[in-house]
């Protein structure tokens, strides 16, 4: 009896033991299962690349990847079509405000008014350089690290701040030369030529302070005569994807040089030749293709028969390379670019009178513009040779001299040797 209640127990204590072990068994057993399902899921979520989640719902990310396409495609149509709202605005308000200032120049009876349509169509004819506007698509740029950024169709490069220490060297250089090598007899100017960011308007960049540098050089420079010239220039009187001004906008900056060396140059006596196709220095950050940009240069008999001495090509002698249009350097034309020394001699010129100027790639441009008015011209370039030569080259009398410089050369004028 006591045997079989023992036997009893041994099977009841087993029997609730195993019901134990299973239960626990299927518990342990069903809880990895799903948080490696949770884990998995929630990678999927993450990463969006699973193959097993892609398999599974493969119609359901079908419709989602074809509505994410659809959606990416409107917004994207949205923002350009915003885009060229904006930029259909600003040219349609450019256009007003050309449009106002053609009036406001013809009713004035300002001689440079913008008449870029007319000239356009008759660029083969002589008639006197126009003020007009190059008709191009907008662009806008963002500046890059290089400094270029774009505003309207029009490139700059930002030369911002002012070194007031380069400024003042440029003055102390300019006056050493003018101790070292002039006379009493020479007639000396200066002037320096505002960087086209000066004229940058719409953008807030920060600019170059040109009226500070002026200021700074007038107050060091007391036996030189100061030519202003930024109150006859405008962001269309230079290229829109290069640095330099337009030789057909700057008559009357030459005629602002004339009025202190006594000459006048008459804008009807010029020939206007065109170029289409213009590489500028900062062309390669044009994004459209299309975008054609033009370059005028202008003559006349006196500029035709002109002979000129390049001391480094001594094979060039005429005033425009016209071989140059479609180098890499466009604005090369004028003068075959740059070099350190180089005379321009009209045997026919209006007067006996000679004219050495101290300059910049700027001055290659503004030269031919005189020629009638000098029986010889001389161009000194010290960025590409050493003052200290100068004696070697020229002889200093009575000839007029002038000093013109672009901003940026005033502003890192360590470049003059």
């Amino acid at each position: 009896m006591k045997y079989n209640k023992r036997l009893l127990l041994i099977v009841g204590i087993s029997a609730v033991l195993l019901v134990g072990s299973i239960l626990a068994f299927t518990s342990c057993s069903k809880k990895p299962s799903e948080d490696t399902n949770t884990s998995i899921n929630d990678n999927l979520d993450d990463n969006n690349s699973s193959d097993g989640e892609q398999i599974n719902n493969s119609e359901k990310d079908k419709d989602n990847n074809n509505e994410d396409d659809k959606s990416t495609e409107d917004k994207k149509d949205e923002i350009d079509g915003s885009k060229d709202d904006n930029l259909n605005s600003e040219n349609n308000s450019q256009d007003k405000e050309n449009s106002n200032t053609d009036k406001d120049n013809i009713s004035s009876g300002n001689k440079d008014n913008n008449q870029s349509s007319n000239n356009n169509n008759n660029s083969g004819n002589t008639t006197p350089p126009d003020k007009g506007e190059d008709n191009a698509g907008t662009s806008n740029m963002e500046i890059n690290k290089e400094g270029i950024y774009a505003i309207n169709n029009h490139y700059f490069k930002s030369i911002y701040p002012l070194d007031e220490k380069s400024v003042l060297k440029a003055a102390n250089y300019m006056k050493s030369l003018q101790e070292t090598y002039l006379t009493e007899n020479n007639k000396v100017f200066y002037a320096v030529i505002p960087d086209k960011t000066y004229y940058d308007k719409s953008s807030s960049y920060d600019k170059l302070d040109y009226d500070k540098m002026v200021s700074i050089l007038n107050e060091n420079i007391k036996n030189m005569e100061y030519i202003k010239l930024k109150d006859l220039l405008s962001l269309d009187d230079y290229y829109r994807t290069d640095n330099h001004w337009r030789q057909e906008k700057i008559i009357d900056v030459a005629n602002r040089i004339g009025e202190k060396l006594n000459f006048k140059i008459n804008a009807n006596n010029f020939e206007k030749k065109s170029y289409s196709g213009l590489k500028g220095m900062y062309s390669k950050y044009v994004t459209n293709a299309k975008d054609k940009e033009e370059l005028q240069y202008i003559t006349n008999d006196h500029i035709t028969n002109a002979t000129v001495d390049n001391y480094q090509n001594k094979k060039f002698t005429s005033v425009y390379d016209t071989n140059r249009l479609n180098s890499d350097i466009s604005y090369d034309v004028f003068l075959s670019g740059a070099t350190p020394f180089l005379t321009i001699t009209n045997s026919s010129a209006n007067s006996d009178k000679e004219l050495v100027i101290f300059r910049d790639s700027y001055t290659s441009s503004l030269a031919p513009l005189l020629i009638s008015e000098y029986s010889k011209i001389t161009l000194i370039d010290t960025r590409y040779m050493a003052s200290t030569l100068i004696k070697d080259f020229i002889e200093f009398n009575n000839q007029d001299v002038l000093f013109l410089y672009s901003s940026a050369v005033i502003n890192n004028s360590t470049m003059l040797k």
